[in-house]
């Protein structure tokens, strides 16, 4: 016993453990000590990796520390890890010290199991999946381009050494962007027009993403102004934000108190903005005829009526000179189709009956070209 101020401390002997020499669950050894010592090389120098874990009977897992290839033990993520509750371990000679805290569960243990790669590296296959193994911790995910670019004739180890040696080197790699590569790569739902910072492929290319019904989310408070297209009050009917025409309409458009059977539809009045309300079960879905609520934009104490026949579908008829692009896109209904439909499912319609929207939305599989593709603007540029 050591004495020090008004408490008594124990200094407590280690008890010896070491990891099972067998691989798997099955093998694992049960510490029934608080203080335990564990040889600092706790795993094979080959890939294996020895655990210490605590685990009850229901086989609720909880990591406690580690070591692999053959290093010196060290915390896993998990709950001994964190600021408070981290287990501290020395190292010293050819052993590591542990001093366990107490478990909270009767039937809860620690245990030590080691784990073995069940790979043989001169085995083609094993090789292989070997290297993929590190192209999938190293890389966006290993491809047969990737894999190609290594000689498996040659020592795995070797290989990879060069590999990540010109990976640094700008004269072999060139300089890349993290930022580009990852932002080319997004492919959010297209909910507006071109706006600077966007994310995605551009418009001709594989993977861009296309829609039919005229109004998103993202136009939410924003002001759509109705107006006849030929300026003289007769159909047909513009539909534009910003100036922009999102579509045209043959007949007057409409708005009805929402939610009221006895409502009778009005005629929107042309010229006049309506602001697209922002409410819970606005673009409740996003898709031709889903329900749209807006209101008159000068007056903020009105109320939201609801656009009859909901979201309509992107439409200029052969009134080309109201686009300032036109991009002609394949055919999505032929047998080996570029322009695929994506998002087929039901949604809740305008009037909240179950609905199902098919060809609402699509996606290129393929590159397109046309004249007109390169003089689209670009979005990650644009201001």
């Amino acid at each position: 016993l050591l004495q020090s101020s008004n408490h008594l401390q124990v200094a407590m002997a280690q008890q010896a453990y070491a990891c099972p020499n067998t691989p798997g669950a099955a093998s694992s050894v049960s510490i029934t000590h608080s203080s335990i010592s564990v040889p600092k090389y706790g795993s094979s120098a080959n890939g294996g990796i020895c655990t210490l874990s605590r685990v009850t009977n229901s086989h609720a897992l909880a990591p406690v520390a580690r070591s692999y290839d053959g290093n010196e033990w060290e915390l896993s993520a998990g709950p001994y890890a964190g600021q408070g509750a981290a287990i501290d371990i020395q190292c010293s000679g050819s052993n590591c010290v542990m001093d366990l805290p107490p478990l909270d569960n009767s039937d809860a243990v620690y245990v030590l199991t080691s784990f073995e790669p069940y790979l043989d590296l001169s085995d083609d296959d094993d090789k292989k999946a070997a290297l993929v193994r590190f192209l999938e911790q190293t890389t966006y995910g290993a491809n047969q381009e990737l894999i190609s670019q290594f000689d498996l004739n040659q020592p795995l180890d070797a290989s990879i050494e060069q590999w990540v040696k010109d990976q640094v080197d700008p004269d072999v790699s060139g300089l890349t962007s993290h930022r580009e590569y990852y932002r080319r790569r997004m492919n959010p739902r297209l909910e507006a027009s071109y706006f600077a910072t966007s994310n995605g492929p551009l418009p001709c290319e594989k993977h861009s993403r296309w829609r039919k019904f005229a109004f998103s989310v993202k136009d939410s408070e924003k002001v759509v102004t109705f107006a006849s297209l030929n300026n003289n009050g007769a159909a047909p009917y513009t539909m534009s934000i910003g100036g922009n025409v999102r579509t045209i309409v043959g007949s007057m458009p409409q708005l009805i108190t929402p939610d009221d059977e006895d409502a009778v539809p009005q005629n929107a009045v042309l010229g006049t903005g309506y602001e697209i309300c922002w409410t819970d079960d606005t673009f409740y879905e996003q898709a031709i005829g889903s329900r749209i609520l807006m209101k008159v934009a000068s007056n903020p104490s009105a109320d939201c009526l609801s656009l009859v026949g909901g979201n309509p579908q992107v439409d200029i008829g052969q009134s080309e000179d109201v686009a300032d692009y036109i991009v002609g896109l394949p055919n999505p209904h032929a047998s080996n189709p570029k322009l695929v439909s994506i998002d087929d499912d039901d949604y809740e319609s305008v009037y909240w009956t179950t609905a199902h929207k098919p060809n609402d939305e699509f996606l290129l599989t393929k590159n397109i070209n046309r004249g007109i593709c390169s003089s689209l603007p670009n979005p990650h540029t644009v201001s």
